[in-house]
Order: C-alpha cells, then structure tokens, then sequence
C-alpha cells in the first residue's frame, strides 16, 4: 500500500510499505478520506530534533559507541537518518473483513492512527460506525470534533454555558461550530478579520481581535469563562485556574474521553451535522499529498488488495549463512543485533517484521533485507528463514516465542523472556520442544568467562556483589511495568542470570528491598532495589542497582567476588583485577558477537542453544521474586525448575 509519511526534516514523502497486521482488539479499515494538515504534522515530526542542547546529543553519541562500539553506533546513525514518522489524526473508511470482503463504514480517530495510508489498524475505542446520512468526509474530521468534544468535557462548561476560543485555525473553527451545536454562548478571539466573519456567521456571539481579550474575559467573569486555547498565549493566572484547554492533537490520547469523544461526534452527524461543509477545506488527492501545504481532506483512490510483505530485493543465496527473520526494530535491535548480524558472515538477514510499516520498511532497507512485514506469521512461513530473532516488546515474548513453537522454528529471543509468572508457567510447556536461546550476551564476555573459571572449583561458598548504576529514570515503554516488565524485570534478569551462571549453582531463597515509599505495582517500585539471594552451596549474591545516581563518571557495572581467600572485581567488562593483577581490554566488551558465533555454531551443529530457554525462565522468575519479596518485606523461597 501508500503511505504518506514525514522524513526527519519534515518533508512529506508518499511511500510503498507493506499493509499493517491488526492484532486482537483490533480492526483493519480501507481509508476513504483522511485529514491532512500539513503544518501541525510537521511541527510534530521534527520536535524530537529540537529538544535538548548539542552538548545533549554529542553525550547520547558518546554513551551508544560506549554501549555498542563505533561501527555498531554510525549504523544505527545511518538507520535514524533515514527515519520516517506517520502522520495523521483522524479518517473515514469501510472495515476490512476476514477474506477481504468490505464491511461497515466507519470513522476513526486517536493517537498514533497512521491515518494518511491506503490502510489502517484502529483499536476498537477509536472506531465508530459512520452513520448512513453522512459523509466520509464529515467522518474525516473526527480529530477535529472529537478534540473539540474533548476539550468542551474536560471544562465541564455546562457550569458557566459560556466558551472563548482563541485562535480561529482549523481547531478552533471547530470548537466554534461544536460549542454553538451544543447550545453554549461563544466568542471567538482572532487577528484575522475574515476569520471573526466566519465566526460570526457560525453561530459566535462576540468575535474580537487579540486586544479585546481581556476585556471579553472580564466581562465573563461572573458567571465563569471556559477558554479553548487553539492558538497563541493566555494569561498565567488564567492559565492556572484551570479554565484553559489547548486545542490540539493530545486531546486524542485522553484514554476516557477519546471513545465517548467519537460516540458524541458520530450522534451529532446521525442527527444532521455536516462540519465538512462549515469548515470549507479542499479535497486533495492521494496522489498529490505531498504536495499539500494548506489543511485538506485527502481523497484515496482504491487501493491494491492489502499485502502484509513488501518485497525490496531477491533474497540471497545461502552460502552456508542462516537466514534469520527479526521481529522487533527498537532502538536495542537497531544498534545491537542489526548492525552485528550483517557484520557476520555466518547470518544473513531475509526478513524484517515491525509493529509499523514504516519502521519495517526503513530497517530493512537500511540493513539489507530481502523484505519487510507487518505481520510475524510471514517470517514463520518462508522456508528461507531458519532462525527467528525475536527482539520486540518485553511483554510480546511469550505469545511470540509460543506461536514460534508452532510453527517448528528455533529462535532467540531478548530477556527478559516473561514479564509474569504466568508467562513463565506458559513458557516452561514448551521449553522442551522448542530449540531457544536467551540473549544474556554477558555470559560470552572474555573477561566475565575469566572472572567464572576463577570461581570454578573452589572449596567453599562465595559471596559475588553485583552493583548496578542504571542512571536516573526515563520515561518509557521499557520502564512501564505492563509493557516491558519495569526496570527490574527488564534489565536486573542480565545480572540475576550471569551470578547464577558464575556461581553454578541454583537458588534456594531471595530478600529484597526497594527505596523510597513507591506505591506497588508503581514504576518507581522497580527504580532503586537492592537484593541478596542465597544458593543451595551456601553461596550469597548481593545486587545493588540503583536510579539514583547520575551515569556520567562512574562506571554503570561492577562485579566484585570474594571466595577460598581470593578477590576479583570486573570493572565494565573492560578490566578484571584477581587478586590484585588487572588485566584491561581495548574496550569494553559485552559479548554480542561472540554470543552470535556461539548461536550459529550451536545451530549448525544441531547442538542445545548456548543460553536454554528453562535457564531464561529461572532468571525471568528470580527477578519477579525479588518483586514479591519487596512488597511482602520478607524472604521469599525460589522455586525449583
């Protein structure tokens, strides 16, 4: 299908990607119209770029080559220089049925829609049905009207009747027309003369110039004055009574409104509303889209049937090399596993497979695949891949690596390999049949397989501390507790699973304790914890791993190791002191692309994969117990494999 999309410059570009893949609780729809507006689109592709100071970007540079090495860092530069961003609010269309067959039309509105496509995915709270007397492209304007009902919601303007919006653009006009069908008293603040006519007409009962603002306001203040902020500043006393909502495209990610948002906007065309009609945009062909630079509904044309795999070379003979299929193109991917796979001879990159198209469609070119998809059955079902490398969503593992299962094909999969108990229960059915291997990359380190031959043999327990200096918060998908595990689960199963692996032995009972006061199940729970684990040969494993420090001049991980009268500490795995005598690197070295020569020897020699899936799920468990243990402040014992 096409897509139109922004580069990071936010130059509008009109692309061929494969169909997207709706998942459960989601819905495939075949655009009609779709809302374009050029300038809030552009605005927000290229803010990313505008954030934060150079002296910002040139420490993120330095922290990716300290992570990942030089070449692994200007591959995933090349990669994000070639990034494309979706756009698009809201759009109309009919459903896609199983088999193809064309269902009912609908609208659709909300965050992250992808609306200027051929197709869309929509979960089911931003979908209604289009109501029979109106059109597809009064349903286009969804994220206008829903936005506007949005913001008219949270002002609870039933308590005054009356409403200012300033700023008369695309998403005030719109307020203009949803206030006056639902019967408040508006005025409408703009610079423009013709726009205060327009007002007028379109049912404002005051429409004045900026300077007249404070006057309006004044005059409204008795009885109360809900301000709808489209454009421009308000006063900060304003702004903090909480009578001010801007107008803008976050009104859409308001998770409680957003459904009722679209209900009260489909009732209100059902009973006559023709908002495409008031508002006047132009109808600008598909074809032309990037072209546009005013506000307009885009017009599709009919599209090709949906194809969920967009061919972009012939795929290369083998030569010994195992075809590997990669699902999941995060940034962790982008600037580890893609940069080492096709620096490696022994692997040769087939398939790509990402949630988005553009994402999909710009990896794989980026790192040379024969194809990208939408959809991870395609991966599963070519016979010229062999190996699937599974390197999305933490909380996708276990469905991911159970469909794998079904389909007979080994994989490696990133930790943690659960984010739940239960997916550790579901996993433990299938680890015996399915040929699987963990990403602890750390074990295949040259200066943590030194630091174990150490431990090797010796007569009595150890006690092995393991500090962790993770760096201050970020918000994201990884910390969230439902989507990647929280930063515990996530990153601490790496460290959980290398003492093990140090110690060779299993664990009998685990404490922990978390700082602060966070509420359970908070993110900031996962934050600052530490814990000891006790093992069966008496052995002790203390993990510190903290948020509450900063990363710069202190190195992120330190292993120290005290056992039959002997020392070591491994420092970053950069250097290793036993007893005394250091032994350096050139770098540091985390063991990626000696875990990758492990992987494809192991593979070829129809050998155990080098890190089993059940030594994946006793790591994954450890973490969550450590979770139990800090809210129950109490040891918790580890279960047996």
């Amino acid at each position: 299908m096409r897509q139109l999309c922004r580069d990071r410059r936010g130059r509008a570009r009109l692309v061929e990607v494969p169909t997207p893949t709706p998942r459960e609780g989601e819905r495939l729809v075949r655009v009609s119209h779709a809302l374009l507006a050029p300038w809030t689109e552009v605005q927000t592709t290229t803010t990313r770029r505008q954030v934060g100071s150079v002296l910002e970007t040139a420490q993120e540079v330095i922290g990716y080559i300290a992570q990942a090495g030089l070449r692994n860092t200007l591959a995933f530069a090349r990669a994000a220089r070639a990034d494309l961003r979706p756009s698009g609010f809201s759009a109309s269309g009919i459903l896609v049925e199983e088999g193809g067959a064309p269902g009912l039309p609908v609208l659709c509105a909300g965050p992250g829609l992808c609306a200027h496509a051929e197709y869309l995915v929509a979960s089911s709270d931003q979908i209604v049905p289009l109501p029979p007397s109106a059109t597809a492209k009064a349903g286009a304007l969804a994220a206008l009207g829903v936005g506007a009902l949005v913001a008219l919601d949270r002002l609870d303007v039933a308590q005054s009747g009356r409403v200012v919006v300033v700023g008369l653009g695309n998403w005030g006009r719109m307020a203009v027309l949803a206030a006056s069908r639902l019967g408040y008293e508006v005025a409408a603040v703009d610079g423009r003369d013709e726009r205060l006519v327009w007002a007028r007409a379109h049912g404002a009962k005051e429409a004045v110039q900026p300077s007249s603002l404070s006057t309006l306001l004044g005059s409204a203040s008795e009885g109360g004055v809900a301000v709808l902020l489209a454009t421009g500043s308000m006063p900060p006393h304003l702004v903090a009574s909480g009578h001010v909502v801007p107008l803008d495209g976050n009104l859409l990610a308001d998770g409680e409104r957003l459904p009722r948002g679209l209900r009260q906007f489909a009732d209100q065309l059902a009973q006559g509303w023709a908002p495409e009609e008031e508002l006047g945009l132009p109808t600008v062909r598909f074809a032309d889209a990037a072209g546009a630079r005013a506000p307009a509904l885009l017009e599709m044309a009919t599209p090709k049937e949906p194809l969920s795999r967009l061919s972009l070379r012939a795929v290369p003979p083998s030569r010994g090399a195992i075809g590997v299929g990669l699902a999941g193109c995060g940034t962790f991917a982008k600037l580890h596993h893609l940069p080492n796979l096709t620096r490696d001879p022994g692997f040769r990159l087939a398939g790509i497979a990402s949630r988005s198209a553009l994402n999909a469609l710009v990896v794989a070119r980026s790192f040379g695949a024969a194809y990208c998809t939408t959809d991870i059955g395609v991966l599963l079902r070519d016979p010229a891949i062999e190996l699937i490398f599974l390197t999305g969503r933490h909380d996708e593992h276990v469905a991911l690596l159970l469909e794998t299962a079904r389909a007979g094909k080994p994989a490696f999969v990133e930790k943690p390999v659960a984010t739940t108990e239960e997916g550790c229960t579901l996993l433990e059915g299938a680890a015996d049949t399915l040929w699987a291997s963990v990403g602890f990359n750390r074990r295949f380190a040259p200066l943590a397989e030194e630091a174990k031959a150490k431990l090797s043999g010796r007569r009595g327990p150890a006690f092995l501390n393991y500090r962790v200096n993770f760096g201050p918060p970020v918000a994201n998908w990884f910390r969230d507790p439902a989507k990647g595990g929280g930063r515990l689960v996530a990153a601490a199963c790496h460290y959980v699973d290398l003492a093990t692996w140090m110690l060779e032995s299993r664990p009998v009972r685990v404490f922990a304790e978390s700082a602060g006061s966070a509420a359970p199940g908070s993110p900031e729970e996962q934050d600052t914890v530490v814990s000891v684990v006790r093992y069966t040969d008496g052995s002790l494993f203390s993990l510190s791993f903290s948020s509450l420090g900063r990363r710069q001049g202190a190195p992120k991980e330190e292993i120290e190791a005290h056992w039959d009268g002997s020392v070591f500490r491994l420092t970053e795995f950069h250097s290793l002191t036993v007893n005394g005598r250091t032994r350096r690197l050139l770098r540091r070295d985390l063991g990626e692309r000696r875990q990758l020569s492990a992987l494809a020897a192991a593979f070829r020699a129809g050998a155990p994969p080098p890190v089993p899936l059940s030594q994946g799920i006793v790591a994954t468990r450890l973490t969550l117990q450590m979770l139990k243990s800090l809210r129950a402040v109490a040891a918790i014992p580890v279960r047996e494999p």
